[in-house]
C-alpha cells in the first residue's frame, strides 16, 4: 500500500486575503479586511503593489472602486462646486 503524503495544487486553500479575512500582521492586526477596505484603502493598495497575491481580486476591485467614488468627490468638491453659481 503506498501512501502520498502531498496534496494536489487544486485542492490546497488560498492563502490570499479576502473581505471577511483577518489581519494577521501591520498596523490592522487582528482587523478584518472589509473594515481596512472602508477606513484605509490607501493602505490596502499600498500592500497589493508589494505583493500582488496578497489579496483576493474582490478586495482590490473594492478599494479601486472607493479610490474612484472619492476622487470623484473631490473633484466635485473643489472644481465643480464653487462655480455652480456662475452663470454662463
Amino acid at each position: 500500500m503506498v501512501t502520498t503524503m502531498a496534496k494536489a495544487f487544486k485542492t490546497l486553500e488560498s492563502t490570499r486575503l479576502g473581505l471577511l479575512s483577518f489581519f494577521l500582521f501591520g498596523k490592522y492586526q487582528k482587523c478584518r479586511v472589509d473594515s481596512i477596505v472602508q477606513m484605509d484603502y490607501n493602505y490596502i493598495l499600498f500592500l497589493h503593489n508589494k505583493d500582488k497575491n496578497m489579496f483576493e481580486s474582490q478586495v482590490i476591485t473594492e478599494c479601486e472602486a472607493l479610490r474612484t467614488f472619492w476622487a470623484i468627490q473631490y473633484h466635485y468638491e473643489h472644481e465643480v462646486k464653487p462655480f455652480e453659481d456662475v452663470p454662463f
